[in-house]
């Protein structure tokens, strides 16, 4: 499980948005670029896996050590903090899943893990909104 702050400077990384001066070869956003333009192996499944303990540390940071006993609602004001790579990653994934799949750069069989990988960090990032669950993937039922 990665430390806060660590989990933070990730989920910069992997959104590679501008102005966060981060190697491309260590970002989600930044591997589906390259394989878009080259022949670079796709490796997003790891990336994605990464992304995934990133948010369970966002979980506990924001929402305790077991959100599913929370009685409260859930305190949004601070999650500003990463909600912008957050959303890079999901919105910037999405718009190279569709370069990809009009390119007809990967496989189909890989777009779909990218379709399933994007869904499983939406599908998260929701858990985490929602504030009360431990598990950020329980419910997750797509394979």
């Amino acid at each position: 499980m990665f430390e806060y702050e660590e989990a933070k400077r990730s989920l910069a990384s992997h959104a590679n948005l501008p102005g966060t001066e981060l190697p491309i070869e260590g970002s989600f956003v930044g591997a589906l670029w390259l394989v878009g333009q080259s022949d670079a192996e796709p490796n997003f499944t790891v990336h994605a896996e990464e992304i995934i303990e990133c948010l369970r540390t966002v979980n506990t940071h924001y929402n305790g050590l077991d959100p599913n006993s929370r009685h409260d609602p859930a305190d949004h004001t601070r999650i500003a903090d990463v909600a912008y790579f957050v959303s890079g990653i999901i919105s910037g994934g999405l718009m190279h899943q569709l370069r990809l799949n009009r390119s007809r750069h990967l496989d189909p069989d890989s777009l779909t893990q990218l379709s399933l990988e994007l869904c499983k960090i939406a599908y998260a990032w929701d858990q985490v909104l929602a504030g009360d669950v431990s598990d950020i993937l329980e419910g997750f039922d797509l394979k």
